[in-house]
């Protein structure tokens, strides 16, 4: 107890704290399970290789610990950062993205301005591509498929020329038109139409590019981050239908190599 070193006689106590007796505190040691210089130089080390990545000294402990780096907590990671000055560098956020604006070419009437998406039946397993005049709001054409690939684009959009009757311009020009074309469309004949879409897979494949580019329809995207302030402009109906036909074939009459 220490009451032992607090005895009513002073002169005693005096005597033996001279004699080095008793419970007089000492300066504390070092803890048990302390850093080791070459831990602390390992968590430097890892964040000067792995600080861009990980931005957090939380994932700097776990990947030394499943990297075989080091071994401690993430609150000792944070302290040694402190001691050394280290601060992680979260990059700049990115910019606000802009509205890409139509061609001056692309006028408001209708069979000028197209808007095709995808909607998904998940219970089923199968996915409906829906294209539609963005003007008159005309659901032209849409095709059932459990695939979402540039063949279900291509598809779809013979299938919508053929019914506007623009299928025999677009042959046409694909069989009049023997040099190299753009990828986009671009070129300095006016395309047939525009055809707006967001960025999915599908519909920014080079095959899917390149036949648009053979049938004059310039391609128009539209971040999928914007598409809720895209419904204003033109939004593809769809995504609460119940039912879907079947499967729709279709034999292409438009070679493309």
């Amino acid at each position: 107890m220490r009451s032992w070193d607090w005895p009513s006689d002073a002169t005693g106590a005096g005597a033996r704290r001279q004699n080095g007796v008793g419970l007089a505190d000492a300066r504390p040691g070092a803890a048990v399970n302390a850093l080791m210089p070459c831990e602390i130089e390992a968590i430097v080390d890892a964040f000067e290789t792995f600080g861009e990545k990980d931005f957090s000294h939380r994932r700097l402990a776990h990947r030394g610990s499943y990297n075989g780096l080091f071994w401690a907590s993430a609150s000792t990671v944070r302290r040694v950062l402190n001691d050394h000055e280290l601060r992680f560098r979260h990059p700049a956020r990115p910019a606000r993205s802009k509205r890409r604006p139509f061609p001056d070419w692309a006028t408001y009437k209708p069979n000028s301005i197209w808007i095709y998406d995808s909607t998904h039946f998940t219970a089923c397993g199968m996915t409906v591509l829906i294209i539609e005049d963005l003007v008159s709001r005309k659901w032209i054409t849409h095709v059932v498929s459990s695939e979402e690939t540039h063949h279900q684009v291509r598809l779809a959009f013979e299938q919508a020329l053929d019914a506007e009757g623009l299928l025999e311009a677009a042959l046409e020009r694909a069989q009049a038109l023997k040099r190299q074309l753009t990828l986009d469309g671009d070129d300095e004949l006016t395309p047939i139409l525009l055809a707006v879409s967001d960025n999915g897979s599908q519909m920014i494949a080079a095959n899917t590019r390149r036949f648009m580019a053979m049938v004059a329809i310039a391609q128009h995207s539209r971040h999928a981050r914007r598409h809720a302030a895209d419904q204003a402009r033109g939004r593809v109906p769809g995504r609460n239908t119940q039912g879907a036909s079947g499967l729709t074939c279709w034999q292409s009459p438009i070679p493309l190599s």
